[in-house]
């Protein structure tokens, strides 16, 4: 059941921000919450997205605090996604909140997010996530340009 949900919220989150849809190949490394103050390696991944419990409800939400190291960039937003709508007319259940990271470049990049009410600045976080991101060299692909120039020939008339 709990892997069927997963398969659900990464569909939700795919369809929201557009992060898997792009091509039949990408691939993403998924950290959740039990990942927190890893280190994890982003080998032939297309980017690595980041799941985390939540409940926009009460004012919280989970945003980036910040990214120390070039190897990754924040795609888009961090997003709410509902895990399941429960019975009806239950209100203010709790969900997943995502983000996807790309990479730049290989290296390694420290990933912070707070959970946090946005109008509590003076505040600390109730929670933060900490994940160290180390990314491999993107490999290369091989390139299929010829290997000599090709040459035209003027085209000749016939004789008369």
């Amino acid at each position: 059941m709990r892997r069927w949900r997963f398969a659900v919220v990464v569909l939700a989150f795919s369809m929201i921000s557009g992060a898997l849809a792009r091509a039949d190949d990408e691939t993403f490394l998924a950290i959740r919450e039990d990942d927190a103050g890893k280190t994890v390696n982003l080998n032939d991944q297309s980017g690595a997205m980041i799941f985390l419990k939540g409940n926009p409800t009460t004012g919280y939400r989970w945003t980036l605090a910040g990214i120390d190291g070039k190897s990754l960039a924040l795609e888009g937003e961090v997003v709410y996604l509902k895990e399941d709508p429960g019975p009806p007319g239950i209100a203010g259940r709790g969900g997943v909140f995502g983000a996807t990271f790309r990479p730049k470049e290989a290296g390694t990049s420290k990933i912070t997010l707070e959970y946090k009410r946005p109008w509590e600045k003076d505040k600390p976080a109730a929670k933060t996530f900490t994940v160290t991101v180390v990314v491999k060299a993107p490999a290369t692909k091989p390139t299929t340009q010829p290997t000599t120039k090709p040459t035209t020939k003027p085209a000749t008339l016939p004789a008369k």
